[in-house]
């Protein structure tokens, strides 16, 4: 019967062990110098090694042949399963009478060896009550027991359990450890494997030296000939970095059907999306390390050539703002029955968006820009609207201003200008007039657990994206930060003018979007950042009163000329 490589090619000594020299160091000499402890807790990711020194320190101990923590591996206790190593798997016997049966046969004596071992897997797994009856066992056993308690979620156990064992820490192995152990199994398998395919196991396995082997082992039997790099993908259900490079590419297209058609694709040839996502992640964050520190990725044989389009056309500030958002899509696909639509409404919301395009016309001057520094909010001090000093935040995002209007290579031959276009049926919804009272009217009923809550809420718009009558209104939504609220007005804030502008120009429809995700009917209105620096410090410095007013102007609503209902979005002033 074929044997599982994890299993052929378990540690059998302490020498075995790969990536945790302190632990295996600490445990030889106190077992040389007889300084066992009665109790140990081994805490580590899955794979890492933990009941396998387990294991090794019950037949280290009760060697009749023992050489410097070295067992013989020729007696009883080393060749075969004795009745002094008893394993426990905790997520399975994890009551109180599993554990007062193992209190009633504690008293016994070993039958070969000089020790009972007591091997608790995934100890975290038991019951209060379990963990109750154990505790006076686990403080004082006999002389003869001992214990051994592996865990991967350490904050389950209770202190009074910890406090009464040594605990060892066994942390992720590294690459270049499982690298060494998978090239030794398969110069003893024979088995034919590309360097880079060899290092992608490695690096897949996120410290797991068992997933790692296991990983292995499932290529060696999927592939007759030398396995590829191509193929660890195609078991792991992820892609090379030249596939996610050429998604990339229809990204800064604005290619969205064909991003769509890819998501589907990879969905119906059972590629995890989670962990497809995840995988973008680490693309993007190669992308950023290429821009800032291109030396380390060499240093770590990666391969560069992939990252060079995507950092030349992204900037390094919009690559991470990808990465934010990408981070929290995994959240939400893993909690979600649909993870599909979540991944897909993160480019259904980015793709086509004005401010992205914009920023990919700049992102060769990106490395030139001025650090942006971002207003924080804090809604916790004594100011309701904060009280930082935003001096230096206007003058910066000026600066950004103004590079973001220095033409790049894609602007010579396209001229965007956002003010210009028509986006819409509806123009100058807001009169200044009415802005005004709005803003007063916000102010005078501020409250501060109504701006928490619609905060907190505000993402209810997001399955609208995939409304074609609503989608690019809800980008518009949330690329501004709300930071004022009250019962019945919200005031929205826009770090560029021309979005602020445009948000103003659109309320009628976005204030339907509002009522139909919320269920309220909000009255909107837009500032931008100077606006906002200058109605906080009004607010906080208490000089103006705020007065509420029923609204008494209607908007005035001009339809397109049939010219522009005809050529809509795509008219260009020059």
């Amino acid at each position: 019967m074929y044997q599982a490589l994890y299993r052929k090619y378990r540690p059998q000594t302490f020498d075995d062990v790969y990536g945790q020299t302190n632990i295996v160091n600490t445990l030889k000499n106190a077992i040389i110098n007889n300084k066992l402890s009665h109790a140990y807790l081994f805490c580590g990711p899955r794979g890492t090694g933990k009941t396998s020194v387990a294991k090794i320190i019950a037949r280290t101990i009760n060697c009749e042949n023992l050489v410097d923590a070295t067992p013989c591996n020729k007696c009883v206790n080393c060749t075969q399963n004795t009745t002094d190593i008893i394993e426990i798997d905790a997520a399975s016997n994890n009551g109180v009478d599993e554990i007062r049966e193992l209190k009633n046969k504690i008293s016994l004596v070993p039958t070969y060896g000089k020790y009972k071992i007591y091997i608790i897997d995934e100890v975290h797994m038991l019951t209060i009550s379990a963990f109750n009856a154990l505790l006076k066992t686990l403080e004082e056993p006999p002389n003869h027991i001992i214990f051994i308690l592996a865990t991967t979620d350490p904050e389950k156990v209770p202190p009074t359990i910890i406090s009464r064992c040594q605990r060892f820490d066994f942390k992720r192995i590294t690459i270049d450890a499982i690298l060494n152990r998978l090239k030794q199994i398969c110069k003893e398998e024979n088995i034919e494997i590309e360097d880079n395919a060899l290092y992608e196991i490695a690096r897949i396995s996120d410290g797991g030296l068992r997933d790692a082997v296991n990983l292995l082992d499932q290529a060696y039997s999927y592939t007759d000939g030398k396995i590829t790099i191509n193929e660890i993908h195609e078991l792991n259900g992820t892609l090379t970095s030249y596939e996610i490079e050429e998604f990339f590419k229809y990204y800064l297209d604005n290619d969205l059907v064909t991003i769509l058609n890819k998501i589907t694709d990879y969905n119906n040839i059972g590629k995890n999306l989670v962990k497809l996502a995840q995988e973008f992640m680490v693309f993007l964050r190669n992308t950023v390390i290429y821009i800032k520190a291109p030396n380390y990725l060499e240093e770590n044989n990666i391969d560069t050539k992939p990252y060079i389009s995507i950092s030349q056309s992204l900037g390094a500030d919009k690559i991470l703002m990808l990465i934010n958002e990408l981070n929290k899509t995994i959240n939400d696909m893993k909690i979600s029955q649909n993870p599909k639509l979540i991944f897909e409404l993160l480019f259904i919301k980015n793709v086509g968006n004005k401010n992205i395009s914009q920023e990919v016309n700049s992102g060769k001057n990106a490395t030139n820009q001025a650090n942006v520094i971002k207003e924080e909010e804090n809604f916790e001090k004594a100011n309701i609207l904060g009280n930082n000093d935003n001096t230096n935040i206007s003058q910066v995002k000026e600066k950004k201003l103004e590079a973001s209007k220095q033409p790049s290579n894609l602007e010579e031959n396209a001229i965007y200008n956002s003010e210009n276009v028509v986006e819409n049926n509806y123009t100058n919804g807001i009169s200044q007039e009415l802005k005004n009272q709005r803003i007063e009217n916000t102010l005078a009923k501020f409250s501060k657990s109504k701006l928490l809550e619609i905060k907190n809420n505000i993402s209810q718009v997001k399955p609208l994206l995939i409304n074609n009558k609503y989608s690019q209104y809800v980008s518009l939504l949330l690329d501004g930060s709300i930071r004022a609220a009250s019962d019945n007005n919200l005031l929205f804030m826009y770090e560029i003018n021309s979005d602020a502008q445009l948000f103003n120009n659109n309320t009628q429809i976005l204030e339907e979007i509002i009522e139909k995700s919320l269920g309220n009917n909000y009255k909107l209105i837009a500032v931008n950042l100077n606006e906002w620096n200058k109605i906080k410090d009004e607010f906080n410095s208490h000089t103006k009163a705020y007065v509420y007013k029923e609204e008494e102007i209607e908007k005035k609503v001009e339809k397109k000329d049939s010219v522009e209902e005809l050529f809509e979005n795509i008219i260009e002033y020059r």
